[in-house]
């Protein structure tokens, strides 16, 4: 069994073919963040046939299980592979998301005294460095 099928079945999901394919995409995406439209437009090249609805509902799945992360970025779902507590930074300028760590410190310091917070969804907006200094090359 490989790694994938394992974390899908570790996680009480049954093991399909549709659920394998997301899986793949999801191993092989290089920045981490995509979304369902995404996974749509790579697997219809391999699997035409594939309803965009089916997707919706195995990264549903996926999140509810825990294997995924989903926040919302401008109306969409964006999700996640790094399910780790982090920051998301979302540059305005070339739309690219960023994993940004988030201390120890900073995230007690967020934590209300006696509440139980089961998960941390932090994103920040603006202008990412590359644009930044693209911006001000442009100005100069």
């Amino acid at each position: 069994m490989t790694d994938l099928s394992e974390k899908l079945k570790n996680s009480g999901l049954k093991i399909t073919p549709q659920r394998m394919e997301v899986m793949r995409y999801i191993s092989g995406t290089l920045n981490g963040h995509f979304t369902a439209e995404d996974i749509h437009e790579e697997l219809k090249k391999t699997e035409p046939t594939i309803p965009i609805s089916t997707i919706y509902n195995i990264t549903r799945a996926l999140s509810e299980v825990g294997l995924l992360k989903a926040f919302e970025i401008n109306g969409r779902m964006v999700f996640e592979s790094n399910i780790e507590t982090h920051a998301n930074f979302y540059c305005t300028s070339c739309n690219e998301i960023s994993d940004i760590a988030i201390s120890s410190a900073i995230k007690e310091s967020l934590i209300p005294h006696n509440f139980v917070v089961t998960d941390i969804s932090l994103i920040l907006k603006g202008v990412c460095n590359k644009c930044n200094v693209k911006e001000i090359a442009a100005e100069a």
